[in-house]
């Protein structure tokens, strides 16, 4: 694709969303049939070789980049930070906002040896390669001055070398928020097939994924990220959702995979809630956001307030 026509939507592009829709529906024929186009018929994407050089300057439109935040600095009026890294960066450090910080359980949730922890993790004490300045961590800490809290962690996607950063400007970062990426539709490919009971098709998708994870090796090779095989179909699911957690981690999926998880499988969610100790989680009421006073008056009537909100 050339330059000028870098960041449009293709038709490939369109299949991608197609699919992760149908998904998003639980109509897992489609879903099936739109990634199966995608990733067995069209080859009009495939995995970067580098999973740390997709999230970089230069890998920003890799061949695996199916829908990028286009995001270009120029020295104008008007807004100048990058908002997608405005609000990630190093809590404390007036390196970004962090208000979005990898917690410590989804630190403990990488499985032993998996290079893209190293990818997408940055942890407290390391550095930024020709930065000078002081980075700091924030701590909470209670009214006697205890610290209650702290940060350990910071998405490393969007931390690059100094070297990198327009005008000295960490916010000013040509970074790109990756809307769709080929490595989520060949996780949808593994779901749907897997639901569809197509399961060889579902476990050599998901081992596409993780075989790039591991650096373009087999597990044999890598002694990391055992292949998933022979599992069964419950157990298969919970490792492709699983899978999506790491593999597009900070990416924007999260939440939106949560709310339909509960749907493919009753009170998953809310379970899950309740054993991270979010015990006033309620589906109902917080998978939806609460429609606006503004537009309910003015509707005159046709809109009402979700149930749960009101």
């Amino acid at each position: 694709m050339g330059r000028r026509k870098l960041g449009r939507v293709t038709k490939g592009t369109a299949k991608g969303i197609l699919a992760k829709v149908y998904l998003y529906r639980q109509d897992y024929e489609n879903a099936y049939k739109y990634a199966n186009e995608v990733v067995n018929v069209d080859h009009e994407y495939s995995l970067d070789p580098d999973y740390r050089n997709l999230f970089s300057i230069q890998g920003k439109y890799s061949s695996e980049s199916m829908m990028p935040g286009h995001y270009i600095y120029q020295n104008i009026e008007g807004r100048l930070r990058n908002p997608y890294v405005e609000f990630q960066g190093i809590p404390g450090s007036g390196l970004g906002s962090a208000y979005f910080v990898p917690s410590d359980e989804f630190v403990s949730a990488y499985e032993e040896g998996d290079p893209r922890k190293e990818a997408t993790i940055f942890e407290k004490g390391e550095t930024i390669e020709g930065y000078t300045g002081e980075i700091t961590w924030l701590e909470e800490k209670d009214e006697a001055g205890n610290v209650v809290s702290e940060f350990n962690y910071a998405n490393k996607k969007v931390i690059w070398p100094a070297t990198q950063w327009p005008d000295n400007d960490f916010f000013k970062q040509e970074l790109n928020l990756p809307f769709l990426r080929f490595a989520d539709i060949l996780l949808v490919y593994a779901e749907s097939a897997n639901e569809l009971g197509k399961t060889t098709e579902a476990e050599d998708a998901l081992e596409k994924v993780r075989f790039r994870a591991r650096g373009n090796q087999t597990y044999a090779e890598a002694g990391v990220l055992p292949e998933k095989r022979g599992l069964g179909k419950d157990a298969l699911r919970e490792i492709i959702w699983n899978e999506r957690r790491i593999e597009l981690a900070f990416e924007g999926n999260r939440w939106f995979d949560l709310v339909r998880y509960e749907k493919v499988v009753p009170n998953y969610t809310t379970n899950l809630m309740h054993r991270k100790g979010r015990t006033n989680f309620d589906y109902a009421k917080h998978s939806k956001f609460p429609i606006p006073t503004y537009y309910i008056t003015s509707s005159e009537g046709v809109l009402t307030q979700n149930p749960a909100r009101q």
